[in-house]
This record gives C-alpha cells, sequence and structure tokens, in this order.
C-alpha cells in the first residue's frame, strides 16, 4: 500500500513539472516574436507649384510625425528620398515637429507625366509616429501630370476702391478710402489646400496710407466676414498730395509662399488732401433798406466779400443756410436775399473755402441780426408790402394802426365749413359720372390710370374721397406716399399750384433758371411754379419770392383757381362779411358765382384759413365743372 501511493506520488509530481515545462516556453516563444507595433502614418502628396524650379509640393501625413522617436525634431531633406525624375532634388523642408504636414521645396527642372513620375518615400527609419518610436512612414507615388502652377492669381477685374465724396468722385480730407479684392467663386476664387491666404496687402501710400495695409476677410471695413472678398480702409487725414490716376496695387500670398507679386488696379482716382489756406479772410457786409443798421429782414440782400486763400481752383462761400429757417437747405450764395421764415435774432454765419476737390476750410464767423419772422396779407399774387416792410410800425416808437376790424376776426370754431362747402357726399352713380367728366375734361392722355380705384387706405370713409378719385385717376394730384393721400393736411402753395398747373392742362417744361428767387432750379417746384408763373396764374409773395412751402389759404387758393380757369375778377359786391375791399375780393366773388365755394354757415369766406388737401380737390373739381 505504501509503496502504491510512493509511485503515484511520482507521477503526479512528472505531470506538473511537465505542464510548467509547457508554460515555460510559451513565454519564451512569446517573447522572442517580433513586436507587432501600431498602424503607421502614412502620407499624400499634394502639388503646390510644380512649373520648373523653385517648385513647392506639400506632404500631408495622417497624424503629427517627427524627426526622431518621442516627437522631438523637424523633418528634414535628409528624411525624405525623392524618385521618378532627373535633376530634381530637395532643398529645404518646413515642418514643425508634431504637425501633419510638410512642404517640399524642390529646385531643378520637374521632369513629369508623360516622361515617368515623381515618387517621395521616407529615408529608412528616419520618420516617426509622435507616439510611436521606430514607425518609418512608407512611401507613396503620385503619377503626376504635366507641369502644373498653383500660384496665386489677383487681377485688376476683382480689385475695387469706394469712398470718394469731393467733386466728381474725388477723395478729399476725411473721406475713409475702402479697397476691395473679390477672391470668391464669382471674383479670382482662389483655394488653398491650408485654407489661408496670409498675408493679403494693399498699397495705400497714394492716398496717405501704408505701402502695405492688411487687408482681411472681415466686418473691419464694413464688409461681411468669411465671404472670401478683402478689405482695407484708411481715412484720409490733411496732407500735401493732390493727384490724379491714382491707383492701388493689391498682394496675395499662401501659406505656402505662392505670391500673386503686386497687381494693380486701374480705376484712376483723384486724391486731394491739401486743403485751402486762407491768407486774408473775406468779410460779410449788409444791405438794408431799412432804418435798423446791422439786421437783415424780409427783402433785404445779404452779402459778403471774398478774401484770398493759397488752394488750387478756390470757390468761395458763406453758409447762409440760417436765413432761411431751415437746416436742410443748401449754402447760399451771394447775395441772399432774405425770405419769409421764423428767424428773429442773432444768427451765426461761417465763411468757408473749398478748393476743387471739395476740400472746405471754415474762416471767420461774423453774427449778423435777421428778422424774417412776417405774416403778409394773405396773397394770390404779388401785392405791394407795407412801404417799410414789417419794421414799418415798430409799437415801440410808432403808434400803428389796428390792422385787425373786429368784423374780419377769424371764425369761431363752431362756425365750421357748411355741408355745401366740405363734406358733400354723392351715391355711387353722382360719383361715377362727376369722375368720368373730370377724367373727359382733362387733357391727360398718357395717364393710364383707373377710374374705379386708388391705393390710397386713408380716403375711403372721407368725405372728400370722390374728388381724390377723379384727380388722381386723371394724373393731376399724387399722394403723400404710394398708399396714403392724408387728406386732412394743409397743402403749401407749390402742392397747390401743381394741382393747377396739371388740372388745367397748362405746359409744364425744364426749366434753365430760377423761376424765384426762393425756388432753385433742381427742386421738384420749378416746372410748375415757372409753368403757373408763365400763365399768371401767381406772381409771388413778394417782389420774386414764391414761398413754396408756405400754407395755402382760402383766398389765395381761390384766387389761383379762378385765373387757372381765366374766369376773372367780378366786380359785384361781396357776399361775404368778412370779405371787403381787399386785394382777393374779385377772385372769392368769382369762385362764389360760379359755385367753386360757399363759404361758412356764419356768413364768412374765412379767408385766412388755411385749406387742406381734401378741401383744394374738391375745389379743384368745382372750378373744373365751370369750363
Amino acid at each position: 500500500m505504501t509503496h502504491l501511493l510512493k509511485n503515484r506520488l511520482v507521477e503526479v509530481v512528472k505531470g506538473w513539472k511537465a505542464l510548467l515545462s509547457t508554460f515555460i516556453l510559451g513565454f519564451a516563444l512569446i517573447a522572442y516574436m517580433p513586436q507587432a507595433h501600431a498602424a503607421v502614418p502614412t502620407f499624400t502628396m499634394t502639388v503646390q507649384s510644380l512649373a520648373g524650379t523653385n517648385s513647392k509640393i506639400l506632404v500631408t501625413f495622417s497624424e503629427g510625425v517627427s524627426g526622431t522617436s518621442g516627437g522631438s525634431t523637424a523633418l528634414n531633406s535628409a528624411d525624405f528620398v525623392i524618385g521618378g525624375t532627373d535633376g530634381l532634388s530637395i532643398v529645404t523642408v518646413s515642418h514643425t515637429a508634431g504637425n501633419d504636414y510638410a512642404v517640399l521645396s524642390l529646385d531643378g527642372n520637374v521632369n513629369v507625366g508623360g516622361a515617368g513620375e515623381l515618387t517621395i518615400a521616407c529615408a529608412a527609419a528616419a520618420i516617426y509616429d509622435e507616439n510611436t518610436a521606430d514607425a518609418c512612414v512608407q512611401g507613396d507615388t503620385d503619377v503626376l501630370g504635366a507641369a502644373i502652377d498653383n500660384t496665386i492669381t489677383v487681377t485688376d477685374a476683382n480689385i475695387s476702391i469706394a469712398g470718394g465724396t469731393g467733386t466728381g468722385g474725388a477723395y478729399i480730407v476725411g473721406d475713409t478710402v475702402t479697397v476691395t479684392w473679390d477672391n470668391s467663386a464669382g471674383g479670382d476664387n482662389n483655394t488653398d489646400p491650408l485654407a489661408a491666404l496670409s498675408p493679403v496687402t494693399a498699397t495705400l501710400n497714394g492716398f496717405g496710407g501704408g505701402a502695405a495695409a492688411g487687408m482681411t476677410d472681415t466686418t473691419a471695413c464694413g464688409g461681411t466676414a468669411n465671404d472670401d472678398i478683402y478689405e482695407a480702409c484708411y481715412t484720409i487725414a490733411a496732407g500735401n498730395i493732390d493727384n490724379v490716376n491714382v491707383n492701388v496695387s493689391v498682394s496675395a500670398v499662401d501659406a505656402l509662399d505662392n505670391s500673386s507679386g503686386l497687381v494693380a488696379d486701374t480705376t484712376n482716382a483723384t486724391v486731394d488732401n491739401e486743403p485751402p489756406v486762407i491768407v486774408i479772410p473775406g468779410n460779410l457786409t449788409i444791405t438794408t433798406d431799412n432804418d435798423v443798421p446791422g439786421q437783415a429782414d424780409v427783402g433785404d440782400e445779404v452779402t459778403y466779400n471774398e478774401g484770398t486763400a493759397v488752394a488750387d481752383g478756390n470757390t468761395w462761400s458763406v453758409d447762409l443756410t440760417s436765413l432761411t429757417g431751415d437746416a436742410a437747405a443748401t449754402n447760399a450764395g451771394s447775395p441772399y436775399t432774405v425770405i419769409i421764415g421764423i428767424l428773429d435774432g442773432s444768427i451765426q454765419f461761417t465763411e468757408n473755402v473749398v478748393d476743387n476737390a471739395g476740400n472746405r476750410t471754415p474762416g471767420s464767423t461774423v453774427a449778423l441780426n435777421v428778422d424774417n419772422f412776417y405774416s403778409p396779407p394773405s396773397q394770390g399774387g404779388n401785392v405791394t408790402p407795407p412801404e417799410d416792410n414789417n419794421d414799418a410800425c415798430d409799437p415801440e416808437v410808432d403808434t400803428c394802426p389796428d390792422e385787425t376790424p373786429a368784423e374780419e376776426e377769424p371764425a369761431t370754431e363752431e362756425a365750421q365749413p357748411t355741408a355745401t362747402e366740405d363734406d358733400t357726399t354723392m351715391n355711387d352713380e353722382e360719383a361715377e359720372e362727376m369722375i368720368n367728366d373730370v377724367v373727359d375734361m382733362v387733357d391727360q392722355s398718357e395717364c393710364g390710370r383707373s377710374m374705379t380705384s386708388n391705393p390710397f387706405g386713408d380716403i375711403a370713409s372721407h368725405w372728400a374721397k370722390d374728388y381724390i378719385q377723379a384727380l388722381y385717376a386723371s394724373c393731376v394730384i399724387d399722394g403723400k406716399t404710394s398708399t396714403s393721400f392724408d387728406p386732412d393736411a394743409y397743402i403749401t402753395r407749390c402742392e397747390l399750384t401743381k394741382v393747377a398747373v396739371n388740372a388745367f392742362g397748362y405746359d409744364v417744361e425744364p426749366v434753365t433758371e430760377k423761376p424765384f428767387d426762393d425756388v432753385e432750379i433742381d427742386s421738384w417746384c420749378a416746372p410748375y411754379a415757372a409753368a403757373a408763373k408763365k400763365a399768371g396764374i401767381v406772381e409771388g409773395i413778394w417782389e420774386n419770392l414764391f414761398a413754396p412751402d408756405m400754407l395755402v389759404d382760402r383766398a389765395q387758393a381761390v384766387t389761383i383757381f379762378v385765373r387757372a380757369g381765366n374766369f376773372g375778377e367780378s366786380e359785384a359786391g361781396s357776399p361775404f362779411s368778412d370779405v371787403g375791399e381787399d386785394w382777393y375780393k374779385g377772385y372769392v366773388v368769382r369762385a362764389s358765382e360760379l359755385d367753386i365755394v360757399d363759404g361758412y354757415g356764419n356768413g364768412k369766406f374765412g379767408p385766412s384759413d388755411h385749406m387742406t388737401r381734401g378741401q383744394a380737390a374738391k375745389v379743384t373739381v368745382e372750378t373744373l365743372k365751370n369750363l
């Protein structure tokens, strides 16, 4: 028994020894097997510039690489092998350790395409994965066609400049010149594998800026970011440039040093940043027709004398805008006749010298007393004002007569126009007949508007709707805007004059000179004022002043329409208690006889009351009915 156990124990020990030997052998085999590395990075080759000497090739790796194990050294020309062509060598390699691309600068005559293949491979054990050791990148072979030139293209057609505000578009002091280069798909359309054009510059030294102003695809100069349109801008300061045919040049360089070189545009701009220099200032003088020295009143002339300046093509002006009482008015020339306004006090006037490009230099400032606040009697034509104008009767020194007789006080608030004056309504049949009659009477053969529709949403329920419709269909009137007429707004002298000229078919021709001193040639009012003046419909409110923006009163309005219809003045007595022996009496009485107007329910006419646009439409139609 003891012998059997002993033999059994020996067999077990032998078995364990055999098993242990097998494990040891297995581990030993594993230890001596070649180590398998992780997948090594590969690369692709992209031609950047292959046109002979100084060619460039971009090598892009699948991950960051280096020239030594551990990723600590940048690649160099010895790390690559180039083949497939004769006479070509790698001169330099641009690469930073850990980056996934390198740029190879080649030298020599490239002979590729039909003559052979250009291949690049790594030198033995030279290029490493940045995270593992001893991992040489395997070489790729690219079959290249004929010589390829991938340099940057900039063309004159896609370069532009803007920002000149001077005479004829000249660039003057204070202007911001903006240079734009269009590299979008609709422009020069350069694309770069590294998605970076840097730098892009423009020469702005012809405008006083730098010779290499940076252009960006941002919003810095008012453009849109990332739209492939590059811009640079510069605000012109005073200097000593006075030149014509000034241009900019644009240069673009990509990340691989491909360059467009300097490409000039052909805008041929005028640049003048030399403001005029005033040597001897001018001076303001005033000529008046009254006894108030140093004060400009309505009808007075304000003049100035020019000084002396050093500049090219100087013009001299004084800012007389304040004389008009309208901040939007343009500078007036000398002499300037003071017109009716709302000024009463000391006004500052500034002398200016302007050169031929539009640079302006302010000179001396002079204060003058101006009083153009004056309300003359309601007039439709030229009426002689008080002998000494608005200062003839000064309550402080004179005994002034009462100019407003009690019987001519304005009507009370309750004394509104009667039904026959303003708010007459018509049924549909009457309105249609009236509209057709007006369209037939008015000679507007090329009008082309519908007789049954109008674009004005604010007259749908207004009492004057049908009158407005009739005149709109005849092209006699227009709205305040394309969709509104504003029937209850007061009408101005020039607006009413235009209606009268259109309604009665007077010829409207281009004007070559101002019809009135206060109506500019290029204003919309000028041709209508000129036509009305020629026809004797209006003569102005004072000497040669028309006051185009003054609100029309009822006496002026009926005078204009009676004259436009050639009805003449009536010699009958006035039916209105507030119309006596006034300049407008004959016209108001004639308008009453023709049923053009009826007056107020209290027996008054209200000659000084302003007329609305809706009322003007009715008076126009009622006047036309008498033709």
